[in-house]
């Protein structure tokens, strides 16, 4: 049996928002209206979310400048993405996502410095 995964509402967006009011240091309520906002579409209010994520707990909460990256990705800010997948790298060395993405970037935009991923990897590896 398979289990199906809950389809993210503006509700749940609601919820967070009301957790956040009720407690505004609450990074994890941010991280997680931070992805149904991704979910939802709204890439730009996701990274507002993960920004907030990243000022309240800069070198704990890894997933948010992973998460941030990607939606930055999605809207073309390639330097941010680049800047965000490369933080991911720096507090989570062996977050193979981070360099996988990283690199695709280098597809993308030829200015994104794919070669300074893999030297990170191989020199931690």
């Amino acid at each position: 049996m398979s289990k199906q995964s809950k389809k993210v509402t503006q509700e749940d967006i609601d919820n967070y928002t009301e957790a956040i009011w009720l407690n505004p240091r609450d990074s994890d309520a941010y991280y997680f209206r931070g992805n149904a906002k991704n979910d939802l579409g709204d890439l730009q209010g996701a990274i507002e979310d993960y920004t907030e994520v990243i000022r309240l707990e800069p070198d704990y909460h890894t997933p948010a400048y992973f998460f941030r990256a990607l939606a930055s990705l999605k809207l073309r800010n390639y330097q941010a993405a680049v800047d965000d997948f490369n933080e991911t790298i720096r507090l989570s060395p062996d977050n193979a996502n981070a360099y996988f993405n990283g690199c695709d970037l280098y597809l993308i935009a030829p200015y994104c410095v794919c070669v300074l991923a893999f030297s990170n990897a191989v020199h931690n590896f």
